[in-house]
């Protein structure tokens, strides 16, 4: 999982590093913004654990959560392979709900046993 997740947030960088990054769309950005929200998100989710603010069940939660903005975002693209701005609203608030109900479950005193 850390493999993949240092392979993922290389690509990252060296995606938002090169010069062709600053020429993106707003569609393009859009996707970048989502996509790096989730990787800090799960990020957050995985120090927690590791951190031992997070246990296991509040784990899996918080996953489930973000695999189904995951397929939202999926489905959304699926018409016309675009968010429009409705769609990326809508993602945001649900980002939004994400990243406080971690913030909530890794500040709530249970933790791992």
């Amino acid at each position: 999982m850390k493999l993949v997740l240092s392979l993922v947030t290389g690509a990252l960088l060296a995606t938002l590093a090169s010069p062709a990054a600053f020429a993106q769309d707003t569609t393009e950005k859009s996707k970048s913004v989502i996509k790096n929200r989730e990787v800090r998100q799960q990020r957050r989710i995985e120090k927690g654990v590791a951190d031992g603010q997070l246990n296991g069940k509040e784990a899996r939660r918080l996953e489930a959560q973000e695999k189904a903005i995951k397929g939202e975002v999926r489905r959304d693209k699926a018409d016309d392979g675009k968010l429009d701005a409705q769609e990326k609203a809508k993602i945001t608030r649900d980002q939004n709900k994400l990243n406080r109900r971690i913030a909530k479950q890794a500040h709530d005193k249970q933790t791992q046993k």
